[in-house]
């Protein structure tokens, strides 16, 4: 298989996730261009879908018989596109030819798609590829997604985009189909898979980033805050304040080298012909995942399956970065400052950046959240999410760190 290589054209970069799907049909090969009869009617869903995650915990979905019917009766592109947006979702963002490629763009980046290959871009020039099946068989395009018949013995591959990135959705066919469905993804230098306990992956690179030592951290927060406290009590004049925040020694600066999340495969999913559910699982060999269906004698084909990458450089790694150069910013003492009287003026974000363990502690583990693609603990999470509930964003702007603004937004989700 060829490697992956960018496009020549500057694509704009994504702000959050990067999604996939795959799954398992049943299926014959009509020519492409060929005259392809109506698409079988969808049940009614919602604009944008059902998610990944809310998919991966459902037991069951519901699924219209008379598009298992068409896709039975003629399993053409129109209508295996139709029985795929009848699990995931109407297409959010159709893909459009340029070139010799399909590509879409929102205000989170670009993907494209060339012959069953997938380029995602991020920002920092980061980008994942991923291609399954083979790159032999026919494509056509179907209300903006990619149809392949026959990408893989009795398989089919449909690729959607989506407002936050690109779907990839297999349709297996029949008991002849492979329950086994490897995906081969091109990563940046040095990155690594990390399997975590919920089934999902995260896709790691390393990163160096300059952050306070947290004695210097604490000693500055500590003294602005006793100035700003001074001052609106009436014990200090502004211009005693003024002399005292100048005085405040500079934080002192480390370079802290981590293995920071630019991605994540949220865990799988799987229905039957029927929207049951069917247990589904990952596997990685090197750069290849390999989701395996655990179907069964009694399975309902065709069966639909789904690993989604979702693309989480465009705020967290930002934020991450973020929050580092912060302290090497000029006038540090004075935007901490101003930042501590707006939490004087907020008793309920006060306390809640003050149970994090005050303002160094809550950006700590902010950007700790974002390298960890919100891998920390659910008390931390909790205690985030409260912050960012009692108007934390005013403070993130005061600093000059916006870029975690969408993290808190997210977190508030």
């Amino acid at each position: 298989m060829p490697p992956f290589t960018p496009s020549n054209r500057r694509r704009r970069l994504f702000r959050a996730a990067l999604c996939s799907a795959v799954g398992v049909s049943l299926l014959s090969l009509n020519p492409v261009g060929a005259q392809e009869p109506a698409p079988a009617a969808a049940a009614a869903v919602s604009q944008s879908g059902p998610s990944n995650s809310e998919l991966a915990a459902s037991g069951s979905v519901p699924i219209d018989p008379e598009v298992v019917d068409a896709v039975q009766a003629r399993p053409n592109p129109a209508n295996i596109a139709a029985l795929v947006e009848d699990v995931a979702g109407p297409v959010e963002a159709p893909l459009e030819r340029s070139g010799g490629e399909l590509v879409t763009e929102s205000p989170a980046g670009s993907v494209a798609v060339d012959n069953g290959q997938v380029m995602m871009e991020g920002p920092t020039g980061n980008s994942v590829g991923v291609s399954v099946g083979s790159e032999s068989s026919k494509s056509a395009v179907v209300d903006g997604a990619e149809v392949r018949l026959g990408a893989l013995p009795d398989t089919d591959v449909v690729t959607r985009p989506t407002e936050s990135g690109v779907q990839i959705a297999t349709v297996l066919k029949s008991d002849a189909a492979p329950a086994e469905v490897g995906y081969a993804m091109d990563l940046p230098p040095a990155a690594q898979l990390v399997e975590h306990e919920d089934g999902s992956v995260a896709i790691t690179v390393p990163s160096s980033t300059l952050e306070p030592t947290p004695e210097s951290a604490a000693l500055l927060e500590t003294k602005v805050e006793a100035v700003v406290n001074a001052l609106d009590s009436g014990s200090m004049s502004e211009s005693q304040a003024e002399a005292a925040l100048a005085a405040v020694k500079p934080v002192e600066l480390t370079v802290v080298e981590t293995q920071e999340t630019i991605a994540t495969i949220e865990q799988p999913w799987a229905f039957d012909a029927t929207g049951q559910a069917i247990p589904t699982s990952y596997e990685l060999n090197g750069n290849v995942l390999t989701q395996t269906v655990h179907t069964t004698s009694d399975t309902a084909y065709p069966v639909i399956a789904d690993p989604s990458w979702w693309w989480w450089a465009g705020t967290a790694a930002a934020c991450a970065w973020s929050v580092g150069s912060l302290f090497s910013a000029f006038g540090l003492t004075a935007k901490f400052a101003r930042a501590a009287k707006i939490l004087n003026r907020m008793p309920k974000l006060k306390a809640a950046v003050a149970n994090l363990g005050g303002l160094r502690s809550t950006l700590s583990a902010m950007a700790n959240f974002a390298r960890k693609f919100g891998k920390v603990s659910a008390g931390t999470r909790a205690r985030l999410a409260a912050v960012g509930k009692f108007g934390l964003d005013q403070v993130l702007g005061v600093l000059g760190i916006g870029a975690c603004i969408n993290l808190v937004q997210e977190m508030r989700r």
